[in-house]
């Protein structure tokens, strides 16, 4: 068995994961398990295995991937804080990728080890956030791309 990231059919990445998008250098899923509302995954395009052996600018693209996400994901799951991790060998083959979780006030650090019961909502409403998400990340590149011409003006 290959890298869940990698392969383009892959059952237990569709089983955990549902993809909302491919960014610059990376794609972005959807945590079907929503213990912590909003809780996404943003894996390298690439299969590169640690942020040591990116090049600087796979590091620039990532860094821009995830400060893009990290605020979006903040405004659809209206949370005050984010706890992001980089993770690589705890579920999948040598693959760089980000949790993202939205925390909210009164709830424990969702990285104290602590796994909360699972929540699985239906699929009619993980498919209507991956939308919204796809909708926000449109919106919020064409912003980035009107902002950017106005500069070079």
């Amino acid at each position: 068995m290959g890298c869940m990231y990698c392969e383009k059919n892959n059952s237990t990445r569709d089983k955990a994961l549902m993809r909302i998008t491919e960014l610059k250098s990376s794609v972005l899923y959807l945590c079907r398990n929503q213990a912590h509302p909003g809780h996404c995954v943003l894996a390298l395009k690439e299969h590169i295995p640690s942020l040591q052996e990116c090049t600087e600018q796979q590091k620039a693209d990532v860094s821009a991937d995830l400060g893009m996400m990290t605020g979006l994901i903040r405004k659809i799951a209206g949370s005050s804080c984010l706890a992001v991790t980089a993770a690589v060998n705890r579920d999948t083959a040598d693959h760089l990728h980000y949790h993202i979780l939205p925390q909210y006030a009164g709830e424990d650090d969702p990285l104290s080890g602590e796994d909360p019961d699972p929540v699985f909502p239906k699929e009619e409403e993980c498919a209507e956030m991956a939308e919204m998400f796809r909708v926000l990340i449109q919106q919020e590149i064409q912003k980035t791309a009107g902002q950017e011409s106005k500069s070079a003006e």
